[in-house]
């Protein structure tokens, strides 16, 4: 563990455990101190990790180990018991557990006050982090005045400490003050605050001048947190002196491969001052622009050295960093570049959604690269976890205020740490030589973890003149809509709708679709997107001679058909072709395959038996349109065969069951198994088909979050090489849907694209007269007399990819 070797060191403490339970278990009650010893530096291995669940568990079994020890008799071991438990505290802290954090913290002081008073005087720097941690955890409770206390209590025992001989504990002392500061700030007596910043400022600079450089990022941090102060107090050419010098010092820390979590929300408020007409030289919105991206620059160097577990809380924790430079950019009249921020973030997310789960790059990958790819970024992440610069235990998250949490630390040696980050740069140097090579053997994955940057010249490359692309911005409070054509990228529109009411509706769009009333919610949701968006919409295509609707969705937004919008009494898709996708930077990955093929494709039917009309459907559709597809019904319908067949197949159909759940869990039931969105996305490729038709329940579904935006079935099946992919937005009717899907095969037989067959389907089928449905679906039951006129039955089917 001290080499950093996290993951190995995490085997070796399992099989210790294992190894010593089993001792106890053949009589050696002896070895149960161990037993808790090693339990409890499994549970710190843990918690570097970042797996912070995990580590709680692991804690709280030492504890309760400690805990029998000493009513057996071993009061020896009272020590450790407190470090065990102010090490759980500190992990309750980080999962933002405060008030069960406070109790731990509490128990703690007092057990170490106990063992004092009884004459272990070494434990008293123990008992001083432990005071100060707890202080910030009163801080972030809110309860301010205690936390003074708790501070000033703690700033006395340090001193104390020091004035005896121990000069080592200087840096702690030092976190103490800036923490002491940050309580006083908080509690409105600025310039009480800004004595103490000023006080640690140079305990730091001291500390570093005698040579401990680790503490470099804390020099950034106080002269940062003295800033924010220091516009408190109105004093702001102190203030812009402090945020130069800490953005400064943040530069050379990036450069030298220290950058500490903390920099990126540091970058972001200082761009803000930047922009602030109080500044002494006044706004500037260029400056704070560049600013931002440079922040946007820096995250990305930040998630490749940061755990797995820690990617997407660091993502979702900087968003307003994207958002504050797409709202720079815009003010400063750049629209395109705002619009490219946007797909960054994008990007970013489904690069972060790659390797949370543990998706490797596909078979026509050399082995030796995908061992390296699955190596370097752990060896990277270890490494970085020694250095001290990859984590942080900071649960405040409103950007302008941070703590330095106090541990028991060893610092680094400085030969050591130069050779540590000599290191560091070689791994990050080998990381990207390694998904440059991978991407050469897999596009599809190289562009998913290491995406090429898009620019406004080829975004309106993908699009040709004819298609107006509409792409949703959700911001907390507001939406923006773009509208991207061949000849660029005006400013977008705002409509006001936040977040929560999107959120809302779409709940109970989803409650509604499935039940009774499903056929009166088909309307409301369309007369719903026709109030919010029907006049912004309109506005965009007046004056055009666009054909297609090109829709990029964001968030909560993907699961609405957005399709049903209604322009002078009619749905969008009675006028224009209209299909979706995830991200342009998809449907650039989509043009940079080889042309789509339509040969010969794979029908899978009914896999459970439980669905005679999907059967029918599949015999149908060979039968009628595609007698040369294999067709794989019931028990023929397995997971191997269905994965041989597609690895072939050059067209798909599923008339199966589908499902969505999230975390890449999205799947299609077969015979023996589900096929899930995660093999897609991980291991199986598609020899570049022109389409793939889920006809399933709710096949189209995400989780409209940021960290699942792109997990579901549709974006799987483009991963993995699909040009196009029909899919469900809700559970549709089965007799409609048959109905529907000749329709199409008909349309594509007649040489329609899949987005125009799809439109010809659906005006088909909402205006198909009774007597031609009963005739065609071979009943007499009775209907009304335009059985599928509602939307309902129609429009739950979207195409997303190129529409080709």
């Amino acid at each position: 563990k001290s080499l950093g070797e996290l993951e190995t060191a995490r085997t070796a403490y399992q099989h210790t455990l294992d190894e010593y339970e089993a001792l106890i278990a053949d009589g050696r009650a002896d070895l149960r101190p161990d037993l808790a010893r090693t339990r409890m530096n499994y549970a710190n291995c843990l918690k570097s990790l970042g797996e912070l669940e995990t580590a709680r568990t692991a804690y709280q079994h030492t504890l309760d180990e400690y805990e029998a020890l000493i009513a057996d008799g071993r009061a020896d071991l009272r020590p450790e018991l407190a470090l065990t438990r102010m090490n759980y505290a500190l992990c309750l802290y980080s999962l933002g557990e405060l008030e069960t954090a406070r109790t731990a913290y509490q128990h703690t002081l007092d057990e170490y006050q106990a063992l004092i008073a009884d004459g272990r005087a070494d434990l008293r720097p123990d008992l001083a982090r432990t005071r100060m941690n707890y202080a910030n955890c009163l801080d972030s409770l809110g309860e301010l005045e205690a936390a003074r206390t708790a501070s000033q209590h703690s700033l006395d025992e340090y001193q104390a400490l020091i004035a005896d001989g121990r000069a080592e504990l200087r840096p702690e002392l030092a976190g103490t003050r800036m923490n002491y500061a940050l309580c006083l700030a908080n509690l409105g007596e600025l310039e009480a605050a800004r004595t103490a910043y000023q006080h640690s400022l140079d305990e730091y600079q001291a500390l570093i001048a005698d040579g401990r450089a680790d503490l470099r990022p804390g020099l950034a941090l106080i002269r940062y947190n003295l800033a924010n102060c220091l516009k408190h107090i109105g004093d702001y050419a102190a203030t812009e002196n402090q945020y130069q010098t800490s953005y400064a010092e943040l530069q050379t820390l990036q450069q030298v491969g220290q950058l500490p979590l903390d920099a990126i929300k540091m970058v972001q408020v200082i761009a803000d001052w930047y922009q602030n007409p109080k500044r002494p030289n006044g706004a500037d919105k260029q400056g704070a622009f560049d600013l931002a991206k440079q922040g946007l620059d820096w995250l990305e160097t930040l998630l490749n050295r940061v755990s797995d577990a820690a990617k997407t809380f660091l993502l979702e924790q900087n968003l307003e960093l994207f958002h504050l430079a797409a709202d720079l950019a815009l003010a400063l009249n750049q629209p395109a570049a705002a619009y490219v921020i946007l797909e960054r973030s994008k990007s970013r997310v489904l690069v972060e959604q790659m390797l949370r789960e543990k998706a490797t790059p596909g078979p026509t990958v050399d082995a030796p690269l995908r061992e390296q790819y699955q190596h370097l970024p752990q060896q990277l992440r270890e490494l970085v976890q020694t250095l001290g610069t990859g984590g942080s235990d900071n649960s405040n998250t409103d950007g302008t205020r941070f703590f330095a949490p106090v541990t028991r630390t060893t610092p680094i040696k400085p030969e050591q740490e130069q050779q540590l980050l000599n290191t560091q740069r070689e791994l990050e140097q080998r990381l990207q030589l390694v998904r440059s090579a991978i991407a050469k053997q897999d596009a599809a994955f190289g562009e998913a973890i290491q995406p090429e940057p898009l620019t406004e010249a080829a975004i309106t490359a993908l699009l040709p003149e004819s298609v107006l692309a509409i792409a949703f911005e959700q911001r907390p409070k507001f939406l923006y809509l773009y509208a991207i054509t061949a000849d660029g990228i005006p400013a977008p529109l705002r409509v006001d709708i936040n977040i929560l009411q999107i959120f809302q509706r779409v709940y109970t769009f989803k409650s509604n679709i499935i039940s009774e009333i499903r056929a009166k919610e088909a309307l409301d949701i369309r007369d719903w997107l026709t109030e919010q968006l029907g006049p912004a919409i309109q506005s965009l295509v007046d004056g055009t001679t666009i054909k297609d609707i090109l829709f990029i969705a964001h968030q909560a937004w993907h699961l609405l058909p957005l399709h049903l919008i209604q322009l002078h009494g009619q749905p969008l898709s009675h006028d224009y072709a209209v299909r979706y996708i995830p991200s342009l930077q998809v449907l650039r990955l989509i043009h940079q395959r080889h042309q789509a093929a339509a040969g010969q494709g794979c029908i899978i039917a009914n896999p459970n038996g439980n669905l005679p009309s999907a059967e029918q459907e599949g015999q149908t559709i060979k039968t009628q349109h595609r007698p040369k597809d294999t067709l794989l019904i019931r028990q023929q319908a397995k997971l191997a065969p269905v994965r041989e067949h597609l690895r072939q197949a050059e067209h798909g159909h599923f008339c199966c069951h589908g499902y969505y759940k999230p975390n890449l869990k999205a799947g299609l039931k077969l015979a023996d198994g589900p096929l899930e969105a995660k093999e897609l996305f991980a291991s199986l490729r598609l020899p570049n088909p022109r389409l793939v038709i889920l006809s399933a329940c709710e096949s189209a579904q995400i989780q409209a979050t940021l960290a699942d935006e792109y997990m579901g079935l549709p974006s799987s099946f483009l991963f993995a090489g699909a040009h196009n992919v029909l899919a469900a937005l809700w559970r549709v009717n089965d007799a409609s849907t048959r109905l529907l899907m000749e329709e199409f095969y008909q349309g594509l037989a007649n040489g329609l694209t899949p987005t125009l067959a799809l439109q010809h389907a659906q005006q088909q089928l909402s205006n198909m007269p009774r007597a031609t449905v009963q005739a065609r679906l071979s009943t007499k039951k009775g209907m009304p007399k335009i059985p599928y006129q509602n939307p309902y039955y129609w429009a739950g089917f979207v195409l997303i990819g190129d529409g080709l």
